[in-house]
This record gives C-alpha cells, structure tokens and sequence, in this order.
C-alpha cells in the first residue's frame, strides 16, 4: 500500500530485490548479471514476490559457489557443486540436537557453503 506523501511498506520485497540486483551486480560477471536480469523478467509473470526474491537469491549464492560465468559451467562443475551442497547438509543435519526438527532449508545449506 503506498501513499502519495508517505510510503508505508507491508513486505519490503521490492526493496529487498532491488538490493539483490545490486549485490549481483557487484559479483557477478557482465554475462551472470544479463542472465540474471532474463531469468528475472522471465519470472516476473510466473510468481509472486516472495517467490521471486527467494530464486532471485539463491541464483546469486549460487553464482558466488561456482565462480565461474554460467556459460562456461561444465556437468562436473555442476557435480561439485551439488556435491558441496549435500555434504554441508550433512554436517547441519549432524550437528543438530537429537528431538529438534529434522528440516534444513535450502537457504540455509546454501549460506552455510
């Protein structure tokens, strides 16, 4: 809801992807960032904005764990990658205290990484 001498934000999700743009902006290669920006219009019809901020993020994560221009990226790229994603995983998992919740989100094994 916006008004014309105030703005009052319910969920700040325009805010928070403009800030993922700019961080994405910032790490990843000229070719990353003009994918990142089609992969976004392209959801723009497809979702709503929890959704679309939560890929939005994790696509930039992502990029920072390969390292590389997405283009370039191998099947063993990928291999690795989804192996480093499933041994943090693991640990998590480990490390948990016996009784509590067993999920892990995404989010968090790709943070933790």
């Amino acid at each position: 809801m916006r008004r014309t001498s105030q703005e009052i934000t319910i969920h700040p999700f325009e805010n928070m992807i403009v800030k993922l743009y700019e961080l994405a902006k910032r790490e990843m290669s000229s070719n990353n960032y003009q994918l990142f920006e089609r992969y976004d219009k392209a959801m723009i019809g497809d979702t709503v904005a929890t959704t679309r901020r939560g890929q939005l993020s994790i696509i930039v994560r992502l990029t920072r764990q390969i390292n590389k221009d997405w283009n370039d990226v191998t099947k063993d790229d990928i291999n690795k990658l989804v192996y480093d994603i499933m041994e943090k995983l693991r640990e998590i998992q480990s490390k948990r205290i016996q009784g509590t919740s067993n999920s892990v989100s995404f989010s968090k094994v790709i943070n933790a990484t």
